[in-house]
């Protein structure tokens, strides 16, 4: 953007986006590709596992996968998990494999860590992210990245797919201490972005972390609804804008009828 200008959008200012990784940027979450990991775990085990527990590979993946998501509906369980994802996956094997019958921990272990094995190999970023970010990025605005989960892991991510050049500031919770839906989060992403609730729009897949609590705090939020879920009905969980992807965010700043760039004062 040339100096001097700002954007304008339904008349505020944008300075800057907050934006979310998982499900956002990255397909790293997800009912169907934790189904595929849990089956390639237990296909790649399959002869050490058959002999002792008489299940098939898709039977077996079949009870990790609904004990892995009775573990993440509990909230307090969801937040220690994603802070302890290596004890998390180890936790969800070692007790199926308990009520089974077997008391194995180096079995818990690498079926655990087959499964993480294949998750790291179904990442990648949703198409059009890249460009999205470059031309956000050559808008003007500052670009704050806000991610749940343990340090290790998301940087991993951050430096496996090269994001951090797009980014004035990284916030993620096992390095802060909090994590969305906290508003302390949000506190701290806007002064990382040197960015107020006012001038900033938050961007992400979570209806209740990325719509409800940044929408309370003032901010506009854009839900990107990858899995084209009902839209929430009544403030103040309604999103400024909907969209089916990131790369569509970027319209969203350049609609004629919805932005403007005007002369800085």
């Amino acid at each position: 953007m040339p100096r001097g200008e700002i954007v304008v959008v339904d008349g505020r200012v944008v300075r800057g986006m907050l934006i979310d990784l998982d499900g956002t940027l990255l397909n790293s979450v997800g009912r169907r590709s934790n189904a595929i990991a849990w089956l390639a775990a237990s296909q790649a085990l399959d002869e050490r596992l058959g002999s002792q527990i008489g299940k098939t590979p898709a039977e077996l993946a079949g009870i990790l996968g609904a004990t892995a998501e009775v573990f993440w509906a509990d909230a307090e369980r969801h937040r220690w998990g994603r802070l302890h994802p290596v004890l998390q996956r180890e936790r969800v094997v070692g007790d199926v494999l308990a009520t089974l019958g077997i008391d194995d921990p180096p079995l818990v272990k690498a079926l655990a860590a087959a499964y993480a094995a294949d998750k790291q190999r179904q990442f990648h970023l949703f198409p059009g992210v890249v460009p999205a970010l470059a031309r956000l990025r050559a808008l003007g605005l500052r670009l704050v990245l806000v991610t749940n989960g343990e340090g290790v892991s998301q940087r991993e991510k951050i430096v496996r797919f090269d994001l951090a050049r797009w980014f004035d500031a990284l916030l993620i919770e096992g390095e802060q201490g909090v994590g969305k839906p906290q508003p302390e989060m949000y506190r701290r992403a806007l002064a990382a972005g040197e960015l107020t609730a006012e001038t900033a729009i938050m961007v992400g897949d979570n209806v209740e972390w990325e719509v409800l609590v940044p929408s309370r705090l003032g901010l506009r939020t854009v839900w990107v609804n990858t899995r084209n879920e009902a839209r929430p009905d009544g403030p103040p969980g309604v999103p400024w804008r909907v969209v089916q992807a990131f790369s569509d965010v970027p319209a969203l700043l350049q609609t004629e009828d919805r932005a403007r760039l005007v002369s800085a004062p």
